[in-house]
């Protein structure tokens, strides 16, 4: 049986595999709500007895898709706390929840903005590429 916890599990590669799924929301845009998370990570995996425990980190804060210097700044903030910040810093925090006697896994989300300029889409797509970088 594998077992995975954190904000979101992943069932294993066979089909015969049981996993603890786990989804926790929250607004990746403002930062308070980081260290909630993070000490989800450390509770959850301090006595994890699973095999396996996978962290994916799907954020998608769209908001308003526009030009540098015509979105509202605002939300420019926004898309970039919540596509780029949160996932280094929500991924630094698995990984130091982990623990070498049990397999981890990050798996970060991305887009083809990250690595194709799309029009309206330069922060979003900024964002996205400092994760790929980070990973």
């Amino acid at each position: 049986m594998v077992e995975s916890s954190a904000i979101t599990g992943l069932a294993g590669l066979d089909a015969t595999d049981r996993a603890i799924l786990e989804t926790l929301q929250a607004d990746l845009s403002d930062p308070s709500s980081w260290d909630q998370i993070a000490d989800h990570f450390a509770s959850e995996l301090r006595d994890f007895d699973g095999e396996r425990a996978i962290f994916i980190h799907n954020a998608n804060y769209g908001g308003t898709v526009g030009f540098a210097g015509v979105i509202d700044a605002a939300e420019q903030r926004k898309q970039v706390m919540a596509n780029a910040a949160a996932s280094l810093v929500l991924g630094d925090a698995f990984i130091r929840a982990c623990d070498p006697r049990f397999e981890s896994g990050l798996v970060m989300i991305s887009s083809a903005a990250a690595r194709h300029a799309m029009e309206g889409f330069a922060v979003y797509g900024a964002a996205k590429a400092a994760m790929e970088q980070w990973v």
